[in-house]
């Protein structure tokens, strides 16, 4: 990717993730830090976000960017009721009010970029364009909320995530409905999503669908252990839409098959001392390790220490981590969801029903005991990305959009 784009040249753009944490990292945060990482350098940048997610920018060596933050906390409890609902309305505030505030910055901006569909995001960016009629509002919107009736819903474990899901359900509906009607360009995250909006009137030309993607180079110079430490590795949130309880019940059934089989587990979130009960509860110790969050090298050597990808969302429909997985040289054994067929139209064993824990298990250990069929998988997934995942080709692609937007 250059760094000298004539036609892009002295564009304003500002980035808007005020919900964002800076805990952990979900697909959607991740497309916006490598925009922001490739982003030419004669572009104006300036990015309203909070403490938390400044300092993971800058630590991701994140260059020619001005930060504003819109919160100087650290930590926010996501994981009641009352924390998500607390966070997001202050959120929602303090982003309009630095909006407001920062009247030098958001004069004359071409573009505003809002990094989710949720309200602390969306709002600030379509109050600035109320202020700038000229600027071109660019707005993802990676999920759609999973209806409250949904027979397969990840908010259904208690009744306060049930009000959490109901709620999200509820301010979506809102958040589409401003940007169907504001937006001149939308970042989907799968051809499903995209469909949608095309339905319901939205100009097919003003929005994209962006997987995500890979960074090979950086991959590609992590090296490889010499053994494999672990039979599978589960990268994700430990949320209930990522199935993080499904992979330690799968892991478990493959244990009986299998008494010296591991697995690994990167991420953190609100199931984290459910699977550490489940763990401790089926004496699974020795064969389950948990990690934590991780990133960069270590992310990478970890993933290249396993020899599955281990993906048990419940609700999915695109997705970046099982493509870290594959660029790492990892077939993918995941619950066959609808989409998929367009994001991971190989180097994927999908699994039916949804859920269905015990049947994850068996392809587990189906790939693990056939030495071809892995190695048809693992030389189909690295054939995959290299082909369509690289970080490179999705920037200038989303760039190239930009740029048809016009002044």
């Amino acid at each position: 990717m250059e760094n000298n784009v004539p036609h892009l040249a002295k564009k304003k753009i500002i980035f808007i993730a005020n919900l964002d944490t800076g805990q952990g990292m979900s697909g959607g945060s991740r497309i916006y830090f490598e925009l922001l990482k490739k982003i030419p350098e004669n572009f104006e940048t300036f990015f309203f976000g909070s403490r938390g997610t400044i300092k993971r920018l800058q630590q991701e060596n994140v260059k020619n960017t001005t930060f504003f933050e819109t919160d100087k906390s650290d930590k926010t409890n996501l994981y009641s009721l009352f924390g998500v609902f607390y966070h997001s309305l202050t959120r929602l505030i303090k982003g309009i009010s630095i909006v407001r505030k920062e009247k030098d910055i958001i004069e004359n901006a071409n573009y505003v970029f809002s990094t989710s569909d949720f309200l602390p995001d969306v709002i600030p960016a379509i109050f600035l364009k109320w202020k700038q009629p000229h600027t071109k509002w660019i707005a993802a919107f990676y999920f759609f909320a999973p209806k409250p009736w949904q027979k397969v819903n990840p908010y259904a474990t208690s009744i306060a995530r049930r009000i959490m899901g109901v709620g999200y359900w509820l301010t979506q509906l809102l958040s589409y409905w401003l940007i169907r009607k504001w937006a001149d360009l939308v970042i989907s995250c799968n051809e499903l999503d995209r469909k949608i909006f095309t339905q319901e009137g939205f100009p097919a030309e003003k929005i994209i669908s962006i997987y995500g993607g890979v960074d090979l180079d950086f991959i590609n110079s992590v090296p490889a252990p010499q053994e494999k430490s672990y039979d599978a590795v589960f990268m994700a949130r430990f949320h209930p839409q990522k199935g993080p309880l499904t992979a330690v019940r799968a892991w478990e059934e493959v244990v009986r098959s299998m008494p010296h089989a591991q697995l690994v587990m990167i991420g953190n979130g609100s199931e984290e001392a459910q699977v550490i009960s489940f763990i401790k509860e089926k004496h699974l110790e020795q064969n389950i390790t948990l990690v934590g969050f991780k990133d960069g090298v270590e992310k990478y050597t970890l993933l290249k220490s396993a020899k599955i990808f281990l993906h048990s969302a419940i609700y999915e429909t695109g997705g970046m981590a099982a493509a870290e997985g594959m660029a790492c040289g990892l077939p993918v054994v995941a619950f066959d969801q609808e989409g998929f067929e367009y994001c991971y139209p190989q180097g994927l064993l999908a699994v039916s029903p949804i859920g269905d824990y015990r049947k994850m298990a068996e392809a587990v250990l189906q790939l693990l005991y056939n030495e071809e069929k892995y190695s048809t998988l693992k030389n189909d997934a690295l054939e995959l990305v290299s082909r369509e995942w690289d970080w490179k080709k999705r920037v200038s692609f989303i760039l190239d959009k930009m740029r048809n937007l016009g002044d």
